[in-house]
């Protein structure tokens, strides 16, 4: 499948999809954990990479 090439694993394909299903709401990584079934930890990372390649944007939960 072209995402898979594009995009690598399989995880980052179901965050991409959360985000874009719900695109209007701001959504922690803890929330994208529970959606897609995989470690807050490895959410960030693919986030991260994510956000390097410029598909999305992070932002830092303020306290």
């Amino acid at each position: 499948m072209f995402l898979n090439e594009l995009l690598g694993e399989n995880a980052r394909i179901k965050i991409l999809e959360e985000l874009l299903t719900y695109s209007d709401s701001f959504l922690t990584a803890d929330e994208i954990s529970r959606m897609v079934d995989i470690s807050s930890k490895t959410v960030h990372i693919h986030m991260n990479q994510l956000e390097e390649i410029g598909m999305v944007e992070v932002k830092k939960k303020e306290i």
